[in-house]
Formats: structure tokens, C-alpha cells, sequence
């Protein structure tokens, strides 16, 4: 795997509603005219793609089932297929527990590729709710009811479920990124992912 020694592959980490996707995109162009190839494989897509509309509650039994099965796609088919096209995936998802970002070490380790994995700080329970108002007619989350308990419990429980599973987690790769403006927000997530890694 020699001539993967230079390739690249960023993930974008943190509970619902907390801007991966929208970060992911600006990382995407961004980096698109700097000869990196970007690929955005983000989890709410993915899951449309294979499954379709899926009307399941948050974090139910089914829900969880269709996000498993969708992260193995990602994890075990699209991110590799992605570095050995010599791309750079911009993978957006939850990543809330240790299986996933063990999965991102181990695809890194395996293709020598260099790990840049982006945690954002989780927003508010009433800025979560305000994006999911404001979202477009595209947005794919299954988070945009926040009058419904199911909803906002199922936020709260994703964002301490990220907090507590990187809490002792302390690794260059991993960058800690504080709410902002999308832009301010794309602008520190590239510095990070364009330094030199020691």
C-alpha cells in the first residue's frame, strides 16, 4: 500500500444536530480545488440512498438496526473504496461511541492514511431546535420534530453519549471544535486538517 502513504481521510463527529453536515460541505469545497478529490459520505445520505425514507422514531429498536447497517456500508465499503481511488472522504456522522472511532483508526492504520477526525461541540437543546426549523426541504435528519419528547430526549441522549465517550480521549488526531458561524467554524477545521501531522 506504498502509494497510499500520502492519502487522507476526515471525519466530522458530534451529536444531532450540532452542524457536521453543514461543516462537511464547507470542508468539501474548500478542498476541492486543492487537488485532494473530496468525496462527502454523509451518514444521513447514505441511509437515504440504501433505505429510502425512513419514518422510524429516533433511537428505536429499527432506527438502530438501519444505523448499523449503515455505518458498515460506510466504514467497511465506501470510506475504503474512497482512499483507494485516491480520494479524500470527508465522512460526516455521530460517531457516538467507540466502536466508530475505532473504526477510523483502524482504516487509517490500514491504508496509512492520515486521520483527521473533527468532534464538534454540541449545541443547545434550543439552538438544536431552531436548526431543525430553519432546515430545507433536503435535509435528511431524522431530528426535526423537537416538539415531540422523542426528539429532544433522543438529542440530549447523542450528546451525552458523545461527550462521555470522548471524555478521556486525548489523541492529535482529535480536534475539539466549538460552535460558530458555519463559516468561522469551516475556517478552524481546515487549519487543523491542513497541518502538517508529526
Amino acid at each position: 500500500m506504498e502509494d497510499r502513504k500520502s492519502c487522507l481521510q476526515i471525519h466530522v463527529a458530534g451529536a444531532k444536530r450540532s452542524g457536521k453536515t453543514t461543516l462537511a460541505k464547507g470542508i468539501f469545497t474548500a478542498l476541492r480545488g486543492m487537488n485532494l478529490r473530496p468525496v462527502l459520505v454523509d451518514v444521513d445520505d447514505v441511509k437515504h440512498k440504501i433505505f429510502g425514507n425512513v419514518t422510524a422514531a429516533p433511537d428505536s429498536e429499527e432506527s438502530l438496526r438501519i444505523q448499523g447497517w449503515t455505518l458498515s456500508a460506510m466504514f467497511d465499503v465506501i470510506v475504503p473504496a474512497v482512499l483507494t481511488a485516491h480520494g479524500t472522504p470527508i465522512v460526516a456522522a455521530t460517531h457516538s461511541n467507540h466502536t466508530t472511532y475505532a473504526n477510523t483508526k483502524r482504516i487509517s492504520e490500514d491504508f496509512g492514511s492520515s486521520l483527521k477526525f473533527l468532534l464538534l461541540e454540541a449545541p443547545t437543546l434550543e439552538e438544536a431546535a431552531l436548526r431543525a426549523q430553519s432546515a430545507g426541504a433536503s435535509d435528511l435528519s431524522d431530528m426535526k420534530d423537537f416538539s415531540n419528547p422523542l426528539v429532544r430526549k433522543s438529542f440530549v441522549d447523542a450528546a451525552r453519549r458523545v461527550e462521555e465517550s470522548y471524555a478521556d480521549v486525548k489523541d492529535s488526531q482529535v480536534f475539539r471544535l466549538k460552535q460558530g458561524s458555519p463559516d468561522s467554524m469551516v475556517g478552524v477545521a481546515l487549519e487543523f486538517i491542513l497541518r502538517e501531522s508529526g
